[in-house]
């Protein structure tokens, strides 16, 4: 079966299935998958006249600067001085839009934009050719914007069907990238701690964690489909999950990465608290992303990786790789006015976790003492001799010296990930150390027939990719939907 389906088992015979499949795109439960390797080493105002063809677009800004406890501002919302308004009439039509000294460029279609049932539109970046393809279905995915195209102009194609009529398109307003403020020093002297101060970070490339934007956190792929981050997130500018990150510019400012690695966030659950000192322990953001337009794979399926998890948090060496703003030398503890090309790229660190405080069942807080900065928030607490992730990683050092996370023993987290592919779901993971097995993700089942036998009528087996077996005995006496979300599963009779 393609990637992109479900199978609904209701069958009472004996049967050997083959399946590479993840829940779809539309609802809250799918995904892809592969192995993270924690072990790699941690190496240092407008008109709406009709435009004539081909004519450019020059926007002016509007300030929608992110939160507080959340990375520089690298990005603004323009107007176009004139709206790109235009009634296609040949089989395919341009139009450019451009805004200087864009870093990069995100267009914003108004509703009013119609494609029909077989039109589209492509939008491609004058400055690598990376393009994207849009129909009327994948436009309201990704909520009448596009993908972000590195430079600062992109070309807009129209590609007309004949049996479609009335088609429309209008574009007011851009998100543009700008390079990162001067480090006001506000996050100078937050700390005594070495480990606090010092960027220990090193580039990595860990393949299951990503970068959100255009807020500017990190993201990442779990067992069961979801993705992780930080509640603070949450602001409204949590629109992107992108992966394959390039360098940034010498100046700091992000380089987005290639339209196949670029996915649509939606169905966004958080607990959040966004006061000056917010309890870290219960600070997460658990949410899907639509399938991507150009390789209609999701990101496990691409990546080939994913996260386990643990709600057990012995101390122990841990990874914290993130996506967080860089002005400092590596190793030093002295910043520079200006970011530079390490800015919002991945890079990890690794530290000892010191301990575990839980305040309420719905607060537990991981607390080490690390570097970090803005950006870094959401990324996954890995702990490097299991691989087994311990929870996110939401603040940076206070004056205590110790930066913080969420653990995954908070209550709330572990419903909203448990339920994530939907009600009654039990979890098959032949790769996971657990030893006391219940069918949660935590601790999944190794083996299919206790997942069967746990599983009630019409739930989930949510079996993480790899090679099971039953024997020819073996009977599904019950209507049950197989799910593997992030990867292949073999189910075979030896």
């Amino acid at each position: 079966m393609p990637n992109g389906g479900q199978f609904n088992c209701t069958s009472q015979v004996p049967w050997v299935v083959v399946f590479a499949l993840h829940l779809l795109a539309a609802s809250p439960a799918h995904a892809q998958e592969g192995v993270e390797d924690a072990r790699r080493p941690l190496q240092p105002d407008s008109s709406n006249r009709p435009l004539a063809a081909g004519q450019d677009q020059v926007g002016r800004e509007i300030d929608h600067a992110p939160p507080p406890l959340l990375p520089p501002k690298m990005f603004r919302r323009v107007k176009l001085d004139e709206k790109l308004q235009w009634l296609p009439k040949a089989t395919e039509e341009s139009r450019t839009v451009s805004v200087p000294e864009a870093k990069w460029i995100k267009l914003h279609f108004l509703p009013s934009t119609q494609l029909g049932e077989r039109s589209s539109v492509t939008i491609r970046s004058t400055r690598d050719d990376q393009t994207q393809t849009l129909n009327s279905g994948t436009l309201k995915q990704w909520n009448y914007s596009s993908a972000m195209f590195n430079g600062d102009t992109v070309e807009i194609t129209v590609h007309l069907d004949s049996s479609d009529y009335g088609i429309q398109m209008e574009v007011e307003e851009v998100t543009i990238g700008i390079p990162p403020p001067p480090d006001s020093a506000a996050e100078s002297g937050l700390s005594d701690s070495d480990l606090c101060n010092r960027d220990l970070r090193a580039t990595s490339q860990h393949r299951a964690v990503g970068r959100i934007l255009e807020i500017g956190c990190t993201g990442w792929i779990i067992s069961n489909g979801a993705f992780l981050s930080a509640g603070h997130c949450d602001t409204g500018y949590m629109s992107t999950l992108e992966f394959q990150v390039p360098p940034s510019l010498p100046d700091g400012s992000i380089q987005v990465a290639a339209t196949a690695d670029q996915y649509s966030i939606f169905g966004i659950q958080t607990q959040a608290n966004t006061g000056s000192t917010p309890p870290s322990g219960k600070d997460w953001a658990v949410f899907s992303v639509q399938a991507n337009t150009e390789t209609q794979l999701l990101p496990a399926y691409r990546q080939q990786a994913f996260y386990r998890l643990t709600d057990e948090a012995p101390t122990a060496a841990i990874a914290l790789p993130g996506y967080g703003f860089d002005n400092v030398e590596h190793g030093s503890t002295q910043s520079t006015s200006w970011a530079n090309e390490y800015s919002f790229t991945q890079q990890t660190q690794g530290v000892s976790l010191d301990g575990v405080t839980a305040v309420a069942a719905d607060d537990v807080t991981l607390e080490y003492s690390a570097y970090r900065r803005g950006g870094d928030s959401g990324g996954p607490v890995v702990n490097v001799a299991s691989l087994l992730t311990l929870g996110i990683a939401t603040r940076r050092c206070l004056s205590d010296n110790i930066a913080r996370g969420t653990g995954f023993s908070n209550r709330a987290l572990q419903a909203a990930i448990e339920k994530f592919p939907g009600p009654n779901a039990i979890y098959v993971d032949n790769g996971h150390p657990a030893t006391a097995e219940d069918g949660s993700i935590f601790r999944p089942y190794n083996n299919i027939v206790d997942g069967l036998a746990a599983v009630p009528d019409g739930g989930i087996l949510s079996i993480v990719t790899g090679q099971y077996t039953i024997s020819d005995k073996t009977v599904f006496d019950k209507p049950v939907t197989l799910s593997a979300p992030v990867g292949p599963a073999t189910i075979a009779i030896p």
